[in-house]
């Protein structure tokens, strides 16, 4: 797959975040995509579709998960694939909150997780357990390493192949108000380098 087609579909924000952390993966053959007409589009209400309760740091907090929504499911596995990245297990990262017993999903030997397809959870990601880890270690008063290294391990950065599609959407947006919906996905998922920012 190397071009995607999603012009005229109501996107908005979050559905955009979820186009972009696709392009971004060095793992797929990806080189474009249309999002043409796809910028707006209702914020999910917070009764209805809002997993994510805010903590002290950003990216900590909970999650209330209904686990036979694929939408939830595929969160789940970000998650787990989250926790990974910081050489931490599942169990080591989460706090179950909710009084039934949960179990964690398995990795299967393809490297995807298999996780539970009914119930309700909710979790806690414990990022301060994340710093404390072997990763982080002997950068005790390494704030510029400390800093790069979480990056690393929480966002994304687009690489000078995957860039080029990025950017020339963000050219096509030029003085339309789907550039500003654009720049919100790009700030919450990934770190942008100078060289980025003096192409926007």
């Amino acid at each position: 797959l190397k071009h995607v087609q999603l012009s005229d579909n109501p996107l908005g924000p979050r559905g955009l975040r979820s186009v972009l952390r696709c392009m971004a993966t060095e793992t797929n053959g990806l080189k474009s995509f249309d999002t043409s007409g796809s910028y707006g589009g209702e914020e999910p209400s917070l009764l209805e579709n809002e997993v994510f309760n805010m903590g002290d740091l950003p990216g900590s907090g909970s999650y209330n998960l209904q686990l036979h929504r694929p939408y939830h499911r595929a969160l789940l596995r970000m998650l787990y694939r989250a926790a990974e990245r910081f050489h931490l297990s599942p169990a080591e990262v989460f706090i179950v909150n909710s009084e039934e017993p949960f179990h964690h999903g398995t990795k299967k030997k393809d490297g995807t997780w298999e996780v539970p397809k009914e119930g309700e959870v909710s979790l806690s990601f414990n990022l301060e357990r994340c710093l404390d880890s072997s990763m982080f270690k002997g950068l005790d008063r390494d704030f510029d390493s400390v800093i790069k290294r979480f990056y690393k391990a929480t966002r994304h950065q687009l690489n000078e192949k995957k860039a080029v599609p990025v950017f020339a959407r963000w050219h096509d947006l030029d003085g339309l108000q789907g550039q500003g919906v654009l720049l919100k996905a790009l700030s919450s998922d990934f770190v942008l380098s100078l060289p980025d920012l003096r192409v926007l």
